[in-house]
């Protein structure tokens, strides 16, 4: 049988290796520790129980074991779930029913919003592939792991994919202002912003929209997305505001196995913030000044948000919160069902 892959936070993998075993590892040349597999059900909480939280998972078949197609990536939540799946059908069922129903509207945000939950699930895919690379390279060529600050290739990817996170997360925050706007208040003149939504609706009682409203204010997870995005669009590149870009290779224990090498990226300061904008006129030459600009980041990078758990867990919060608006708005569903009818025959065409 083809291998279970599991991403794991911190750019590691749990390879399910369907022969009896379950690798940790960050590539096939870095394995750092095996335990017998578990009913295959149960795989996903014995890694939490060991402290490895599931990313996602690469359900490889035999084409894209052949190389000849990609594997079914299915993105997780942090509840455990793979509800982003769950998800992606609905807004297909209500597409289809609204197609069925002769009303574009409808049928037009719901095949945006399961695209939208498709691209957030391979922007993780991404992210977290970029992760893995980064850490592999740097375990290959730098040995154990103590806090060490580094960068290589992947790291520009990195930053590349975080970038196409933000955008994407942010048009999803996007159409569900807008699809709230009009599926659940019935309103007709067009919102198609958070920010025109938020300032619409400033003091309405009703309990979705008051949560979109307070998440969108100073402090909430909806405005700390639209920081994030906004900071990286109009004031700098991600990474690129600060005197220092680095990843902190950091040691963790798995089980009785002690110094297992995880990557954290600094994104976000613990609060959610941007990170504190260092002076970018450090003199290099200067000893001391140079030590001291290390102990400044090392203070920063200490106490951030690494990027992948940011994203996932991010990712996670708009896919509940696009359920919750296909609920309220009590849309139609239909599943399609294929039948010969259904099949064309080009000779027949």
């Amino acid at each position: 049988m083809p291998p279970r892959i599991v991403h794991l936070l911190g750019g590691l993998r749990a390879v399910d290796d369907r022969q009896g075993k379950v690798f940790v590892q960050a590539g096939r040349d870095c394995k750092f520790c095996e335990f017998p597999v578990p009913n295959y059900a149960k795989l996903y909480a014995a890694l939490r129980a060991l402290k490895l939280e599931t990313v996602g998972a690469e359900f490889v078949n035999d084409h894209s074991y052949q190389g000849l197609d990609t594997p079914d990536w299915q993105c997780a939540a942090p509840s455990g779930q793979f509800s982003m799946r769950l998800e992606r059908h609905a807004w297909a069922d209500v597409r289809h029913a609204a197609i069925q129903d002769r009303n574009p509207e409808i049928a037009d945000g719901a095949a945006r919003a399961k695209t939208y939950v498709d691209l957030l699930a391979v922007r993780i895919f991404q992210l977290s592939g970029e992760y893995n690379g980064c850490l592999r390279a740097w375990h290959l060529g730098a040995g154990d792991p103590n806090g060490t600050f580094f960068e290589n290739g992947f790291v520009r990817n990195i930053d590349a994919a975080i970038h196409a996170f933000a955008a994407d997360a942010a048009s999803l925050r996007d159409l569900i202002a807008e699809l709230v706007w009009r599926d659940v208040q019935g309103e007709v003149e067009e919102v198609r912003t958070l920010g025109t939504f938020l300032k619409r609706n400033r003091d309405n009682q009703d309990p979705l929209v008051s949560e979109i409203v307070a998440e969108g204010q100073n402090g909430g997870w909806i405005k700390q997305l639209t920081d994030l995005r906004n900071h990286i669009t109009h004031v700098a590149p991600v990474g690129r505001g600060h005197a220092l870009h680095f990843c902190e290779a950091r040691k963790r224990n798995i089980g009785d196995i002690p110094d297992i090498p995880t990557l954290h990226y600094p994104l976000l300061g613990d609060d959610g913030s941007i990170l504190e904008i260092l002076d970018s006129s450090i003199d290099y030459d200067d000893a001391g000044a140079f030590k001291a600009a290390i102990r400044e980041y090392q203070n920063i990078v200490s106490q951030s948000i690494d990027a992948l758990q940011y994203a996932w867990e991010t990712v996670a919060r708009l896919v509940d919160l696009l359920g919750d608006v296909r609920q309220r708005a009590g849309y139609r569903t239909e599943t399609p069902h294929l039948t010969e009818d259904d099949i064309v025959n080009v000779e027949q065409l």
